[in-house]
């Protein structure tokens, strides 16, 4: 658990994993605090809410230099079949840093091997529970590869358009321990929940 706003207060972030088989029945359902909001998170509260510049780097390693004015657009709901933004996972095991800026082995939308059809984003409003508020951010993955996938990280990016460019930031990045393997046909549904505590 990550303080960033007062003694008193504090931010975390709970990961939520479950897995179907093609049936439908419930396989595996695992819920872990996640540890790895990286520094590109902080920079983009940085910018909307103390007014500075900063320097983002984007989920293709571009850096770029973002001040408050540039940013047009902010958003994680990613459509359907889009694997830029929005939750993303892969099969990569490295250790998080905070200056991890993409998953190192992401799994793409798709059905060919070690794709996943990746179904929309969502992001509820916020729900206040004294003395909590939060958000939750999910996204429903389809395993129509013909094999078993095993993933390994995940993590959520947003859609910002910056001085009218479109760029994609990873803010958090997870690495799932055990393995969560998804069955061919089965789903894996990844469900972040960000919160804030009095």
């Amino acid at each position: 658990m990550v303080k960033y706003m007062s003694k008193k207060g504090k931010v975390s972030v709970e990961l939520h994993l479950e897995v179907r088989d093609k049936y439908g029945r419930l396989i595996k359902k695992r819920k872990v605090k996640s540890k790895s909001l990286v520094a590109n998170f902080m920079k983009l509260i940085n910018i909307r809410m103390h007014n500075k510049t900063e320097t983002l780097k984007d989920t293709g390693g571009t850096e770029h230099s973002v001040a408050p004015g540039d940013v047009t657009l902010c958003e994680v709901e990613a459509p359907e079949g889009n694997d830029t933004f929005g939750i993303l996972i892969g099969m990569d095991m490295t250790s998080p840093t905070a200056n991890d800026y993409k998953l190192w082995n992401q799994i793409l939308h798709g059905t060919g091997a070690n794709q996943m059809t990746h179904r929309a984003t969502s992001c509820s409003g916020v729900t206040v529970a004294d003395p909590d508020s939060y958000v939750e951010i999910s996204r429903l993955f389809i395993n129509e590869s013909g094999a078993d996938i095993d993933v390994n990280e995940c993590g959520f990016a947003y859609h910002l358009t910056v001085g009218g460019v479109e760029i994609f930031v990873l803010v958090c990045r997870d690495v799932v321990s055990p393995t969560v393997t998804v069955p061919d046909g089965g789903t894996l549904t990844v469900k972040y929940t960000v919160k804030v505590s009095a």
